[in-house]
């Protein structure tokens, strides 16, 4: 269960660095859609992805995650060259 706390991305806004928010597009105890892209939003690297997942997409889709995070990976080598 989550509690309540200080949003992170409001403090993070300022950051260069690439950053993944990845929800799960099923799950029924946690807002994740309005609270994953504003925070993804608010970034100005931030890329938001939704699975086809219930609770923990790392879990639930494996290699999907392992895809995203990659991709990510990837392209941060790719453009550091």
């Amino acid at each position: 269960m989550l509690i309540e706390r200080e949003a992170l991305a409001p403090r993070l806004a300022n950051s260069a660095a690439p950053t993944l928010w990845v929800a799960s597009r099923h799950d029924a105890g946690w807002p994740w859609y309005t609270a994953c892209l504003c925070s993804a939003a608010s970034l100005p690297r931030g890329r938001f992805e939704v699975l086809g997942t219930e609770h923990i997409s790392v879990v639930d889709a494996p290699a999907q995650d392992t895809e995203l995070v990659g991709g990510l990976m990837a392209k941060l080598a790719s453009a550091a060259r």
